[in-house]
């Protein structure tokens, strides 16, 4: 498993890394592996990196069953309107900690201790050079238009849309023009009849 980890001067891995399964990652996040599990979460490698001065950076690599349920669970936890940082398919940060998603992983990373210094950058930018997987957002993030639309807000659900269990793979934009919010949202069918039929339940539930 330490494939993912790569070789960063200066630092080691404080132990080998640990693997989570859907089976048992409610053990390392209790109460958040639902959300991870409703984007086909396969598993987590989660490992952590030391200095000489006992500064702590913390490496969670969440992998899932493709790219776009991976930028799936990215847009659950990114904080609207945050500043988009280039770093695999795009990434956020705040003083303490790092997200990004690399085709299908989702990788969080936090560091403890050397507060002055943030070491992340450097961290993710080696391990995401190491991922796998593409580096384009869901193409059907495109079909939104620009105007009014709130920026890196967009939502994706993998299933269990507007609380219907037919709804699955959809995007939800938040939208503000002339002072009236409104959301628009688009629905991938797996195909011509997958996307009728669903158009069809939604008619009928409306």
């Amino acid at each position: 498993h330490t494939i993912w980890f790569s070789q960063v001067a200066g630092w080691k891995l404080a132990a080998p890394p640990v693997q989570y399964t859907p089976d048992n990652l409610f053990e390392y996040i209790d109460g958040g592996a639902d959300a991870f599990l409703q984007f086909d979460f396969d598993e987590l490698l989660t490992a952590s990196y030391v200095n000489a001065q006992k500064v702590e950076v913390t490496v969670d690599i969440y992998r899932h069953r493709s790219a776009a349920r991976a930028f799936g669970i990215y847009t659950q936890e990114r904080p609207p309107g945050s500043v988009a940082l280039p770093i695999g398919t795009e990434g956020n940060a705040g003083p303490d900690h790092l997200e990004f998603v690399a085709g299908p992983a989702y990788v969080k990373l936090a560091q403890a201790g050397g507060k002055e210094t943030s070491f992340l950058r450097v961290f993710a930018d080696k391990i995401a050079a190491g991922l796998p997987g593409t580096r384009e957002p869901p193409p059907v993030l495109k079909c939104f238009p620009p105007k009014g639309k709130r920026p890196r807000a967009e939502k994706l659900a993998a299933r269990n849309f507007l609380g219907h269990a037919f709804l699955h793979d959809a995007v939800a934009a938040p939208y503000q023009i002339e002072g009236t919010p409104f959301r628009l949202f688009a629905i991938e069918g797996k195909d011509e009849g997958d996307a009728r039929a669903m158009v069809q339940r939604y008619s009928a539930a409306a």
